[in-house]
């Protein structure tokens, strides 16, 4: 692959992932043309002064790509359904584990209300009968996290990362 960078090279680079890597400088306005055999695209971008507040994504769920998640060789991910990881030791601790954490999230912020007579909000309950677990068992921790927000519990691209990382830790079991 070739990068012109207002109409002059600035290189060209092989590589087996499809990912290219170059250094261009961010002056005035540039012209960009990327050529790969008989590919090619173009861009332009435009140095600015202040960064336009309308192109800055304003995360309010989390938004995960596929790259974010790392996965390892015969270690669980975000990716793994949930009866596969329930199904080790260590799984049944992260779950536990998460359920506290969706326990906690469901039932919100401790009211601080000085007056005795509010009303404090009933969270919907988490019950997990043998009918539920069965359901959710083939969903993945990512689809079952994301599910979640039908009943406004979410979770942030790094809570989520963090439980990819706990489950990173956990082996999977050994196919016989």
């Amino acid at each position: 692959m070739e990068l012109f960078v207002n109409g002059e090279s600035i290189g060209k680079k092989k590589t087996e992932d499809h990912f290219f890597y170059f250094d261009v400088k961010n002056e005035k306005e540039s012209s960009i043309v990327a050529i790969a055999g008989d590919c090619r695209d173009e861009s332009v971008i435009r140095k600015v002064e202040e960064m336009n507040q309308d192109y800055i994504l304003k995360e309010k769920n989390a938004v995960l790509n596929w790259f974010d998640v790392t996965e390892m060789e015969g270690r669980f991910s975000l990716n793994d359904k949930l009866g596969d990881i329930i199904k080790t030791f260590k799984g049944k601790i992260w779950f536990a584990k998460l359920f506290l954490i969706l326990a906690k999230k469901q039932s919100g912020p401790k009211d601080k209300s000085k007056d005795k007579g509010a009303k404090k909000k009933k969270s919907g309950g988490a019950n997990m009968d043998s009918g539920v677990m069965q359901m959710i068992s083939d969903f993945t921790v990512l689809r079952f996290t994301s599910m979640l927000g039908m009943r406004n519990i979410m979770f942030t691209k790094d809570e989520l990362l963090k439980l990819n990382v706990q489950l990173n830790k956990i082996r999977k079991p050994k196919n016989k």
